[in-house]
């Protein structure tokens, strides 16, 4: 499927990760993911701003990690 929401380029990347955690996809609750953006884990880019991390305007795709 596919969600569309919007942040401001201002916000830190780590604010995608809240609103998920918050709002998780329909039957995913609780399921670890990972957010990719052109190739690249965003977990190392947290404290980065949307903008700062070229995310500005852009696609983020989640990974859930199930086994």
């Amino acid at each position: 499927g596919r969600v569309i929401r919007r942040f401001n380029a201002s916000d830190p990347v780590l604010r995608i990760y809240e609103w998920l955690k918050a709002s998780p996809l329909e039957g995913k609750e609780g399921v670890a993911f990972e957010l990719v953006a052109v190739g690249k884990n965003l977990i190392d880019l947290t404290e980065a701003t949307i903008e700062q991390a070229g995310l500005k305007n852009g696609t983020v795709m989640i990974e859930f990690l199930e086994e």
